[in-house]
């Protein structure tokens, strides 16, 4: 492409040249960057640490019914059991923790409703 008088000049030399002078000017760290979170950290292993000593019976029982559902002992259905909308996005709803394996699918609305 030509520019100003006549002179030849990359597109893309031009874009990297303007992305680092944006980028050199404003400071992207803590509070200014535009995807901060008041400090929280990305780190999910120490919120997940804290759900286990608070419900540990309920994250027992998701993880039996996830291995479950990997190893084919527990299939869940195409069709949400209290509306019947057919979605592949069902959750596995527990009544009782005592038993794991005994759950009601629900699509993510009806599942919603039942913990309000």
């Amino acid at each position: 492409m030509t520019f100003g008088k006549g002179k030849q000049t990359d597109m893309e030399e031009i874009s990297r040249k303007a992305a680092l002078i944006k980028h050199s000017k404003v400071s992207q760290k803590g509070e200014k960057n535009p995807n901060w979170k008041n400090g929280i950290s990305k780190n999910n292993y120490h919120y997940k640490k804290i759900q286990k000593k608070r419900f540990p019976e309920k994250i027992k029982a998701r993880e039996k019914v996830q291995k479950a559902i990997k190893s084919g002992r527990l299939v869940n259905p195409d069709f949400c059991k209290e509306c019947g909308r057919r979605t592949s996005r069902l959750h596995a709803h527990h009544k009782n923790y005592s038993y794991p394996l005994k759950v009601e699918w629900l699509c993510v609305g009806c599942h919603r409703k039942r913990h309000e």
